[in-house]
C-alpha cells in the first residue's frame, strides 16, 4: 500500500465523520475522532500491520515464525514512527503509543 492509498482511505474516513456529524469539509475531524476514541484510517492500518507481525512472530508454527523473522525488517520503520521499541511490548502498550502519537500530532496541528 503506497502513500496515495493511505491518503484516499483517510479522505473517505474523514468524509464519513463529516457527514455523520454535519461538519464543513474545511474543518478538521481530529477532534471528532478524539471524542469518538477512534484513530484516523492510516493509524488503524499501521496498527493492524504491527499487531499482525506481533502475532505471526509469536506463532507456534516454526515455519511461519521463521519466515516472519526473516522479513521482520519491513515493519521496523512503522514501529519507529510511533516510538514502539519492539514487537515484544504488549498489545495494550502498542495501542497506547499509537493513540499518544495521534494526540500529539493533533495538538501540533492546532
Amino acid at each position: 500500500m503506497d502513500r496515495s492509498d493511505y491518503h484516499r482511505l483517510n479522505v473517505a474516513w474523514n468524509n464519513s465523520f463529516r457527514r455523520i456529524f454535519g461538519c464543513c469539509w474545511r474543518e478538521s475531524v481530529a477532534c471528532l475522532q478524539f471524542y469518538c476514541h477512534t484513530l484516523p484510517m492510516a493509524y488503524m492500518i499501521d496498527q493492524r500491520k504491527i499487531l499482525f507481525w506481533k502475532k505471526v512472530l509469536m506463532c507456534g508454527i516454526h515455519v511461519v515464525r521463521t519466515l516472519a523473522t526473516i522479513n521482520k525488517g519491513s515493519i521496523g520503520m512503522t514501529l519507529s514512527k510511533y516510538a514502539i521499541p519492539s514487537l515484544a511490548v504488549s498489545v495494550t502498550d502498542i495501542k497506547n503509543r499509537m493513540w499518544k502519537h495521534f494526540i500529539d500530532a493533533s495538538y501540533d496541528k492546532l
